[in-house]
């Protein structure tokens, strides 16, 4: 029998909380002939969304165990005991505690994947600079250490990026907009980034050390910085962007090969155990930001792990009810039916 999971926004249109993007009357059609379901996913999104209105807050989680089953994804959990609490809060200050808890769990597992894109990213354009300098720098021998300097900065930056996107993200929420402060700091990280290995490109090609620029060794810190100064592919990035500047047929074999082997390394994680569309969909948008210019969305996070319910039934067939257009675009190249039944239902 069809399992049909509920989004976030299906599940506003549902209960009519904000502006509906289809008719309620279809919605409730497919809540009385299917077993319907709602993600734990969805649950944090509308807590933390409306933490200030104890009445929406209660409006949703009283349809769990009325209208829909509870599936709790294990990449951002709700208690049941949480659920219970709530059902039976009478108000807003009863639940309050809960609700912050929320949404630092939400804060840092978004933290968490906002890094987890950034390193996907950097690891793909940090290769594409060893390929744009391949020639120079097999010639010299030092490819290995260029590899060995860039692996080195990513992975040693990788807890203080972490504390960075929680800071970003706690006062992106203060401010009701963590989705616009991340867009805006991701730009500028990943521009930083890419200065950084160039200028450890020049270090590693000039033999310069470490430690000796460690010590504020000037010549080769003004040897380093005219470098930067006059760097072509650093030029080209400032005017023409990250997607302008990557995006041509010398890199698309770099960049295939460099996302297919994140793919591997991700699927045999534990965290993406068996859920290939997951991944899929996780290196699609890693690509769209490298080759199309794409913004990085806080929400893809929400997508991605709601993405992941569709796995929480092995026999049956799970359908996906969104209007999220990267979602409805990226099951369109699936085998899943999410689309085909949205549409008989004119959902």
């Amino acid at each position: 029998m069809k399992k049909i999971i509920f989004d976030t926004n299906m599940l506003y249109n549902y209960l009519e909380i904000r502006g509906n993007t289809v008719g309620r009357g279809h919605l409730i059609n497919i809540i009385n002939k299917y077993d319907t379901y709602v993600t734990s996913v969805s649950l944090v999104e509308s807590i933390v969304s409306f933490k200030h209105d104890f009445i929406t807050i209660k409006k949703i989680i009283e349809t769990i165990g009325e209208d829909f089953t509870f599936i709790n994804i294990g990449l951002m959990p709700v208690e049941d005991e949480t659920i219970y609490l709530i059902k039976n809060s009478k108000s807003l200050t009863q639940i309050s505690n809960l609700i912050r808890e929320i949404e630092e769990m939400k804060i840092k597992k978004e933290a968490e994947f906002s890094r987890l894109f950034f390193y996907s990213v950097l690891t793909v354009l940090s290769w594409c600079i060893i390929e744009i300098n391949k020639e120079e720098l097999e010639a010299s021998g030092k490819i290995g250490g260029v590899i060995q300097h860039f692996n080195a900065a990513l992975h040693g930056n990788l807890n203080y990026i972490l504390e960075q996107y929680r800071g970003y993200l706690e006062k992106g929420y203060v401010e009701k907009a963590p989705q616009k402060r991340m867009k805006k700091v991701y730009e500028i990280d990943i521009k930083l980034f890419m200065r950084l290995c160039i200028a450890l490109y020049y270090n590693v090609i000039n033999d310069f050390s470490i430690i000796d620029m460690s010590k504020n060794n000037q010549k080769q810190l003004d040897s380093i910085f005219d470098a930067l100064d006059t760097d072509k592919l650093l030029k080209k990035i400032n005017i023409k962007g990250i997607s302008n500047t990557f995006n041509g047929p010398k890199l698309k074999s770099i960049i295939d090969n460099t996302l297919n082997d994140l793919k591997e390394i991700y699927s045999d994680d534990t965290m993406f155990s068996g859920m290939e569309m997951v991944v899929d969909y996780f290196i699609r948008k890693v690509r769209k930001i490298i080759l199309n210019g794409a913004k990085f969305k806080t929400n893809d996070i929400s997508d991605m792990l709601i993405l992941s319910s569709i796995y929480a039934f092995k026999e049956d067939e799970v359908i996906l009810l969104t209007h999220d257009k990267d979602i409805k675009s990226f099951l369109k190249d699936t085998k899943n039916d999410s689309l085909e039944f949205m549409n008989s239902y004119n959902v």
